[in-house]
């Protein structure tokens, strides 16, 4: 599957197949069983990350999404590393600084 048209691979720890991102996989906040909150880790919480800043992204910039080229939605520092703070940038220009009014840094 990861090598078919508009799929992107996403993974939570290196190494990483060519081509892959990185996203946060590990201490990711999650819902816990009987309610309240636990930290999780893995690779489904990595791609869960992505699929959800690609949603955001969607909502802010709908032409910036085209299909099979999903991956260049994000934008990425070293060994393909997601910095959603910069990728809600790109995609909300005219939304004033976005990662500065959330204090947030880069991924």
């Amino acid at each position: 599957p990861a090598s078919h048209p508009g799929v992107v691979v996403v993974g939570s720890a290196l190494p990483l197949p060519a081509g892959a991102l990185l996203a946060p996989g590990r201490d990711v906040p999650s819902t816990a069983q009987g309610g309240g909150w636990s930290l999780v880790m893995g690779s489904s919480f990595a791609a869960a990350h992505a699929s959800g800043l690609l949603a955001l992204v969607r909502e802010l910039d709908a032409k910036g999404l085209q299909p099979g080229l999903l991956k260049a939605a994000f934008v990425t520092a070293a060994q393909g590393r997601i910095d959603g703070c910069a990728t809600l940038a790109r995609h909300a220009a005219s939304r004033g600084p976005i990662c500065s009014a959330l204090a947030q840094t880069p991924d």
